[in-house]
């Protein structure tokens, strides 16, 4: 089992034998990792790659996989040393940062990835170099904003990408300019769905 030095373990994601955890944490199994570690799924032994996530004490609220890419989401200002406002690709062989730079200005506590989009919610209200409230998604190539935005009200905790429709949560309650009790559902293409569960308080998963 490892040995987490921390409070938080937010994200997890399975690549074969490898378990990548995210989160608030400084070390595991003793030695130094910066709020991203790999570890063993069967022996818990802790892998070399450290991506060094900081400066200080931050998290790494959610992370996704394209291929040997993973992209890092959360509330950091610093991936390897280098500028990255809260959004970053790692290389997961090498642990080489990549030029990958949406840049948010505030922080980031959901992606998904779909369709050569990156999907993100949280906090921010700029995103990829475009206004965006709460909500908005970015080319996976260039991290520049692409015309999906429709605008949340509040937070967005949660978004998840299927087909061609993404489903999100969170204190919201208009979504796409419209009465959206903190779910929706909008297209790709930024068209709102009749979608509306209409939950009456914070949803923050789905």
């Amino acid at each position: 089992t490892p040995v987490i030095n921390g409070p938080l373990v937010l994200s997890l994601l399975l690549k074969g034998d490898t378990v990548i955890m995210g989160g608030q944490f400084d070390a595991v199994n003793g030695s130094p990792r910066g709020f991203v570690a790999l570890v063993h799924r069967t022996t818990g032994a802790l892998f070399p790659y450290n991506a060094d996530v900081g400066p200080g004490v931050v998290q790494v609220r959610d992370m996704v996989l394209k291929g040997d890419t993973l992209i890092l989401a959360g509330t950091f200002g610093t991936v390897g040393g280098q500028p990255r406002l809260r959004l970053a690709q790692v290389n997961l062989a090498t642990g080489a940062l990549l030029p990958w730079n949406p840049n948010t200005n505030n922080s980031v506590y959901t992606i998904d990835y779909a369709g050569g989009q990156v999907y993100v919610g949280g906090l921010f209200t700029t995103l990829g170099g475009a206004n965006r409230t709460h909500i908005g998604a970015v080319d996976v190539s260039t991290g520049m904003a692409n015309g999906f935005a429709p605008g949340a009200s509040d937070v967005v905790h949660d978004i998840r990408a299927a087909g061609s429709q993404v489903y999100a949560c969170g204190a919201f309650t208009t979504f796409g300019g419209q009465t959206r009790n903190r779910l929706a559902q909008v297209s790709t293409t930024g068209v709102l769905g009749a979608w509306n569960p209409n939950a009456n308080f914070t949803v923050n998963e789905l």
